[in-house]
């Protein structure tokens, strides 16, 4: 359970339990008594502002069923069911109904192209299969009745046509290909390209003489599905990103998605894939920056917002996937389950956290102490009722401890004890992490309580120093230290400037172009001849990395003229520098 909703959960449990105290006993005076609930007061087509604007969203894109000509002899079925019918359809479910219309009226073979990984995949699928549908009926809301002026749709189409009782086949590919590869069927070409992205065997269909991309699941009119609720393993966000610009490389005048409508013009296609992928990038960066900060996910979801730009964009509303699913998908993808917090690496059962949620319900009816103070002495019972056990019996009731552990953390996440009562806390969280520490018999996780506690003691930092960072940095490939820049950019604060800079190395006969677009850096390992740059500098890779690494000053190299200005100045270099986290720093 995320800590701002522990927290809110107790004050409105405290909150409540006195209101309903006091109600109970003005009722026995003969005033009005309280009214408990027989029947839900909310209503499942309730109107709020969100409900509005998913209704509009969803009755313009989806709920007008329309078979739309897209350029030359492209044409697309939006409408029907959650995925679009198009000319070359890679969607794995929605060829049955093509080869059963087919078998009726000829007796010829029906070819299913897919990624030579597709079948594997399909096969993996029944893998948890129960639980993955009964939590993607209630992900896509096939059984929530389709009230007429009220249907909020699928998010990225009007609805998903399964429920327990489907009976899904889905028919093996016939024709497979690695990377990409082209064909001509009737006198269609077409090239298959393989973009990883909502899955690992996403494939970008490409017919260069219609100037047609079809990008399957991989662009949506919502922000992307980086974790999906229904359950699966976090989509890889960076290898997502990727293959969108693999899609930009096509130029494509014509991109037609699998659940959207139809993007018309190559400027308007450019513009469309650019931001999304930027939205990706920025997400799954800015949480890279901020876990290496030791942000939990749940602190990450608090203080990240989208670029205005991207979060403003049609194509970017959260009427699928969210920013705050994607954060914590990324962040699993990286560093697993684990919050980094010790309190999470065996947390409370829910049984257990509401059986003492009503104990410390009940203490606080018999205590005129502030609620913070209530909590407070509650964590110290706890405490203090396990180390009891342990002077017996040599064994903590661990239950206690953890209980302990939580309450008091939350009351110093908030500053809501101040003076001695927050030495309390304090002192609370190490003794309750020192008797966790000492009932594991995993010596990581013993190692991780106790280290802990020795942090709070004693303030020590297991941050690397700088002399550390200097080193892997002036120790890496200049390509590596640039690498580093995309997870650096200092959020929003440079969210409306945009950046070319290039850099020359003569002695590695290397160039490259940083660009910073929508808080979004990325590096390219050339410098094309149309590229228009802000500035451009000359440097071996020694100097460069010794800057960064922060042995060298940027101003004196350049007057010692071992760094050139080739192009704008060194201002203009130190404003796009500005907009970064120093490479050197945590």
């Amino acid at each position: 359970m995320d800590m701002e909703k522990i927290i809110f959960t107790h004050i409105i449990i405290y909150m409540l339990l006195g209101a309903l105290a006091a109600e109970s006993k003005s009722s026995k005076r003969g005033k009005r008594g309280f009214q408990y609930l027989d029947a839900p007061i909310a209503k499942i087509n309730d109107s709020t502002e969100a409900t509005t604007k998913l209704i509009k969203f969803t009755r313009t894109e989806f709920l007008k069923k329309e078979v739309l000509k897209v350029g030359e002899r492209i044409y697309v079925a939006v409408g029907w069911a959650l995925a679009n019918s198009i000319m070359i359809e890679d969607h794995i479910t929605g060829a049955n109904a093509i080869i059963e219309a087919e078998k009726a009226t000829s007796n010829e073979t029906i070819e299913i192209y897919a990624h030579e990984t597709t079948e594997d995949l399909m096969i993996g699928f029944s893998d948890t299969y129960e639980i993955g549908l009964a939590r993607g009926v209630r992900m896509v809301g096939s059984l929530i009745p389709k009230i007429d002026n009220f249907r909020t749709g699928a998010g990225i189409g009007p609805e998903l046509l399964v429920n327990t009782d489907s009976k899904l086949t889905i028919p093996k590919p016939t024709i497979t290909y690695v990377g990409r590869k082209s064909f001509n069927v009737a006198g269609i070409e077409f090239e298959l390209i393989h973009t990883p992205g909502e899955t690992n065997d996403q494939t970008t269909v490409w017919l260069p003489k219609l100037q047609t991309a079809l990008p399957g699941d991989n662009i949506y009119k919502a922000f992307p599905n980086l974790y999906t609720i229904r359950g699966s393993p976090a989509r890889n966000a960076k290898q997502w990103y990727r293959s969108l610009d693999r899609v930009r490389e096509l130029k494509a005048e014509y991109l037609v998605g699998s659940h959207t409508r139809p993007v018309i013009g190559k400027e308007v296609v450019d513009d469309t894939l650019l931001i999304y992928r930027d939205a990706i990038k920025y997400v799954h960066d800015q949480t890279l920056r901020l876990l290496n900060k030791g942000y939990t996910a749940t602190e990450i979801i608090e203080v990240l917002r989208l670029p205005d730009k991207v979060g403003d964009h049609p194509h970017l509303q959260e009427h699928y996937g969210t920013v705050a699913w994607s954060i914590r998908g990324i962040f699993t993808n990286y560093l697993g389950w684990f919050s980094g917090d010790p309190k999470d690496l065996h947390p409370m059962t829910d049984k257990q956290r509401a059986s003492r949620l009503v104990r410390l319900v009940r203490r606080s009816k018999m205590s005129n102490a502030s609620p913070a103070l209530t909590i407070l002495r509650e964590a110290q019972f706890s405490h203090e009722r396990s180390m009891k056990q342990y002077k017996k019996k040599r064994r903590h009731i661990t239950a206690d401890d953890k209980w302990a552990l939580e309450l008091a953390e939350y009351l110093t996440d908030i500053n809501a004890v101040k003076g001695p009562y927050a030495n309390t806390a304090k002192q609370l969280r190490i003794s309750t992490l020192r008797a966790l520490g000492s009932e594991e018999i995993s010596p990581n996780g013993r190692n991780y309580y106790l280290t802990s506690a020795t942090e709070l003691e004693t303030g020590l930092s297991l941050r690397r120093t700088k002399a550390a960072r200097a080193f892997v940095i002036t120790s890496s490939s200049v390509r590596a230290v640039l690498g580093m820049l995309s997870s650096k950019v200092n959020g929003l604060e440079c969210q409306r400037k945009n950046y070319s800079i290039g850099l020359d190395y003569p002695d590695t006969k290397e160039s490259y172009v940083i660009t910073l677009r929508n808080s979004v850096c990325d590096v390219f390992s050339r410098i094309r001849h149309d590229t228009v740059l802000d500035a451009r500098l000359k440097m071996t890779t020694s100097t460069y990395k010794s800057i960064k690494a922060e042995e060298k000053d940027l101003d004196m190299e350049v007057a010692l003229g071992n760094v050139e200005i080739l192009r704008g100045s060194v201002k203009i270099y130190k404003d796009f520098l500005d907009c970064f986290d120093p490479v050197n720093s945590a």
